[in-house]
């Protein structure tokens, strides 16, 4: 009920100096009550559900539960009582950051913590999240590999957060760090020592040391959120062989795909898709909404209303059905190949949490490499390759094997 009083209130702030026609008020509602239906469908396949096993998979689920409940514990040993707020939610197309939110709800879900306020690098608003953290509770930053300044938007977000509220605890969830600039290092470390009670969680064993000096001495080890995530029903391959390689800044300069080593496989290449949340998809128009409401009228929203009943507790549930869709395409994407090659981190994760056997590279700065030597997530079925040539050799084998 709450989330149906939610939606009306969206719709109504939406259309505030507005005539709004009733029946296209209930129509707006019965639409929210497809579209709910819908991502409830969408979540049955995204997080349980039978599964067409590999001969690796029950490696990958061993795997998988050790690091879930590594997971848990890191982030049960730095969250207290209080209001909690998540903020930093992915709003672009990267498969692995929606995957990641959805692994952190979860993980909040299932320690008993619920979230009071949560917002994107656009709908931040340090007033609104002032007023819901109340004098005191946890700022939750969402994790990734934006830790640095390679996507600095991401940055200047948490260290505005870190100047704005020095006496809130502030939890960075796992991430993996990487600054190209001394001084933009410097800044950061010089920004967080300033904070009084700043958590940072590492994703590899190689960034600890850096992690420990950003955080005064507060950082500790905890694998991908992502690992929280139990996705369920396997497609039947189409192909032989997925190229999932980035096309990004992260990319390594591997060269082109040895055509004539793959002879007569099957096979396909590509990035993570086209993100399906277009601007003039629903989801878009929401976001739009939001923005606009968090720029218009806060003040109001804060002081006249509850947190369940503001703007905040319906981004909240979009931003999960949002990330879903997301997480849905790129696993319906990445189940294509019977095996994969990537250099993508949560290519390489989603293809153990699926069961996928696959060949992993790293990326321009040993971030997968990394992560992996880490966790020991390297295995049979999962094999790591410093060229596409030895990747290729290597997924044959898979393919003869599992």
């Amino acid at each position: 009920m709450d989330a149906w009083w939610n939606t009306c209130f969206l719709i109504d702030a939406q259309r505030r100096t507005e005539q709004v026609d009733p029946s296209a008020l209930v129509a707006e509602c019965m639409n929210w009550c497809r579209t709910r239906a819908q991502y409830i469908v969408s979540s049955a396949l995204v997080l349980g559900g039978k599964h067409l096993q590999s001969q690796g998979h029950g490696e990958f689920l061993e795997i998988g539960q050790v690091l879930r409940d590594h997971l848990q514990n890191a982030c049960s040993g730095v969250l207290k009582p209080g209001s909690v707020a998540l903020v930093d939610f992915p709003d672009f197309g990267n498969v692995g950051d929606s995957a990641i939110w959805i692994g952190e709800r979860q993980i909040l879900r299932h320690i008993g913590i619920q979230t009071s306020y949560t917002c994107s690098v656009d709908t931040y608003d340090p007033y609104v999240l002032s007023r819901f953290l109340k004098g005191s509770g946890t700022v939750l930053l969402s994790g990734g590999g934006n830790f640095g300044d390679l996507w600095p938007r991401h940055q200047e977000l948490r260290e505005d957060i870190a100047k704005r509220f020095p006496r809130t605890r502030l939890v960075q969830l796992p991430q993996s760090i990487h600054f190209k600039s001394v001084r933009n290092l410097q800044e950061a470390v010089s920004v967080f020592a300033k904070h009084d009670d700043f958590h940072l969680l590492i994703r590899d064993r190689a960034g600890l040391p850096l992690a420990q000096t950003i955080s005064g001495g507060r950082a500790s080890l905890s694998p991908d959120a992502a690992f929280q995530l139990r996705p369920g029903r396997r497609q039947p391959a189409e192909v032989d062989l997925l190229f999932l390689l980035r096309h990004d800044q992260e990319g390594m300069d591997y060269g082109a795909i040895p055509v004539r080593q793959l002879g007569d496989l099957r096979w396909e290449a590509a990035d993570w898709p086209a993100d399906p949340l277009t601007p003039g998809h629903e989801a878009g128009r929401l976001r739009r909404a939001l923005k606009v409401r968090a720029r218009r009228g806060r003040r109001r929203i804060v002081r006249g209303l509850s947190a369940r009943h503001s703007t905040a507790g319906v981004a909240a549930w979009q931003w999960d059905r949002m990330a879903h869709q997301r997480l849905l395409g790129g696993l319906q994407f990445l189940q294509l190949g019977r095996v994969v090659i990537t250099d993508r981190l949560h290519g390489h994760i989603l293809c153990l949490i699926t069961g996928i056997p696959h060949v992993f590279l790293d990326n321009n700065y040993g971030k997968v490499s990394s992560f992996a030597r880490t966790w020991g997530t390297e295995s049979e079925f999962a094999r790591a390759a410093d060229s596409l040539e030895e990747a290729v050799g290597l997924a044959r084998h898979l393919l003869l094997t599992s």
